[in-house]
């Protein structure tokens, strides 16, 4: 059987082999709330708590089966024909496990079957169980993708709402970047209220504002960091321009400062200049604006360092082509002055600054 996913829920499924378009199953959803599931033509709507289906009817409101589950979601009872058992997982009929994206659930354990990705610290005992399902409190707590911990409650209507905790947030985010790393490995869970009396110790406010320049970072630069990895490249955003005077012999300037990111991770603010080498000028003009740069570069040692190459410009915009330890090609889209300038051309590239976001 084939799913298809919107963000973490299953909306559709279709038996493999056949037209995407002839599904099986189609899912709907009220919020984060599974609200009914249509196969063959028939509806059925699917009534929670505020953490499991507990009853499902047909269009008509009758009741077509009921269930109910121990605090960890083995089955206490049960006259219903659905695999939604247990919060929002799905639960595998072979095994009994339960999917929760990341990890598989054991409800009769009560426990995942895989480790937390985040280890535990001991100034939060809690978390070093790391196959603990919502540091055993499932009455309260949910996490639907066996990693985030959510905190559900009723609201009116009967709808359930889930909600993500602040200390999943600071998980996430803090540890995405790798903060707290104790030579290489896992990163160590800490939360924001761990005692901080000297204002820069592990876990405290001290920390968190040491490290909040990185953070905000790579949170910003993930889109970079997306295209560079997809594309086994290196990508530059940035501003800059060239300008140039002369026929033959003349002088011609370029330069611009980026946010790049490679497919290693990392992220780097870099910086560009050069000029013509005392010929190849023609024309006389000027362009300045954004600049997009694109680099067959893996790391910043490639991206780095001296570049013969050549520049085109034209009103708003200008081209040039840089061949060194890569080739790396960059579009200036801004304004313009004066004619078309064409220039050869020798540039030089550092980046001194570089954050890891691994």
């Amino acid at each position: 059987m084939r799913r298809i996913f919107s963000w973490t829920r299953v909306i559709a499924e279709y038996v493999d082999g056949t037209a995407v378009g002839s599904l099986t199953r189609e899912y709907i959803y009220s919020g984060s709330n599974l609200l009914a599931t249509i196969e063959g033509g028939t509806t059925k709507y699917h009534h929670q708590d505020h953490l499991s289906v507990r009853v499902n009817t047909d269009s008509a409101g009758t009741v077509i089966g009921q269930q109910g589950n121990c605090p960890y979601g083995e089955a206490w009872y049960s006259t219903s024909a659905t695999k939604w058992r247990f919060t929002s997982y799905e639960r595998d009929p072979e095994s009994t496990l339960d999917y929760a994206m990341f990890r598989y659930d054991n409800s009769r354990l009560g426990r995942f079957m895989q480790t937390d990705p985040i280890a535990g610290s001991v100034s939060d005992p809690q978390s070093l169980n790391l196959y603990a399902y919502t540091r055993n409190d499932p009455l309260n707590l949910v996490d639907p993708l066996g990693l985030l911990i959510q905190v559900c409650s009723r609201i009116e209507g009967g709808q359930r709402n889930c909600t993500w905790t602040f200390e999943s947030w600071y998980e996430y985010f803090w540890y995405r970047w790798g903060w707290n790393r104790s030579g290489g490995g896992r990163p160590e869970r800490r939360l924001p209220t761990d005692p901080d009396s000297g204002g820069g110790g592990p876990g405290g406010i001290g920390e968190i504002l040491e490290n909040l320049p990185r953070a905000l970072t790579c949170a910003a630069t993930l889109p970079m960091q997306w295209l560079a990895s997809a594309g086994h490249q290196t990508i530059g955003i940035g501003f800059g321009g060239s300008a140039g005077v002369g026929f033959i012999s003349g002088v011609a300037v370029t330069g611009g400062v980026a946010a790049v990111a490679n497919p290693q991770g990392q992220v780097g603010l870099s910086l560009t200049g050069g000029g013509n080498p005392g010929f190849g000028v023609y024309g006389a003009g000027a362009t300045g604006g954004y600049q997009v740069t694109r680099s067959s570069a893996q790391n910043f040692d490639q991206f780095s360092g001296r570049a013969d190459g050549f520049g085109v410009s034209g009103g708003p915009y200008a081209f040039e082509m840089a061949f060194g330890n890569a080739t790396t090609s960059t579009l200036t889209v801004g304004g313009g002055v004066g004619g078309k300038i064409a220039s050869a051309q020798t540039t030089y590239t550092t980046v001194p600054i570089v954050v890891d976001c691994n």
